[in-house]
């Protein structure tokens, strides 16, 4: 499930021709329209322990625009590729690599640069995603769910019959949350703020909370 603070950018290549190495690219902090350019770049040669991928889709998380704007607590070294979640599909390995070529990934390295087109990765920085898995929910599992569980199990041991209070439900977080929660059999009380979009948000909240009732 996206939030509404989560665009979604599916199908990266529409975006820049599929002969070159496209690469969404800044090199000071700043509002995204004004910073980001298209940028062609050559990738280095592939090592024995590196693979090389093509990204299937990557979202616009707002993590990701407080990167480029320079307010958030991660910064990488500039120039930089935006983006910091994404799928991708190994298309070549080096000779050390055990990955199939064909597996969906995901990278694990904050600040990964994923909008763009491809990359070289050490195949120890990404992990492998079951092609079962939608490459929506794919592109959307390495920031906000482990969030979510993060909140849910290392600040507060939680007993059956709890209740989590949470404001801000109409995040990506939020709704991970309350998925997750409803799963491990615990109610949410839920908090947003009043708008058409968050209603909205709000009762898909509860639909799903009515279909996986906790307890």
């Amino acid at each position: 499930m996206l939030s509404q603070g989560t665009r979604w950018c599916p199908n990266l290549s529409r975006f820049w021709s599929t002969d070159s190495l496209g690469s969404l690219v800044y090199d000071k902090y700043g509002p995204p329209a004004s910073v980001l350019t298209l940028q062609q770049k050559e990738l280095p040669a592939l090592q024995p322990h590196q693979v090389l991928v093509d990204f299937l889709a990557a979202p616009i998380n707002p993590s990701d625009i407080n990167q480029i704007e320079g307010r958030y607590p991660i910064k990488p070294p500039l120039p930089a590729v935006a983006g910091n979640e994404g799928v991708a599909r190994v298309m070549q390995r080096g000779s050390e690599v055990q990955l199939k070529k064909g597996s969906m990934v995901v990278p694990l390295l904050a600040g990964a640069g994923t909008w763009r087109q491809s990359a070289i990765f050490d195949a120890a920085d990404l992990h492998v995603i079951p092609d079962d898995i939608s490459i929506e929910k794919a592109a959307t599992m390495s920031i906000n769910p482990p969030t979510a569980l993060r909140m849910l199990e290392e600040f507060v041991t939680l007993e059956k019959g709890d209740g989590v209070v949470q404001n801000g439900a109409n995040s990506a977080v939020g709704q991970v949350l309350s998925q997750i929660n409803c799963s491990m059999a615990k109610p949410v009380y839920k908090g947003v703020l009043a708008s058409d979009m968050s209603c909205l948000m709000l009762n898909k909240l509860l639909l799903f909370a009515v279909r996986h009732p906790a307890g």
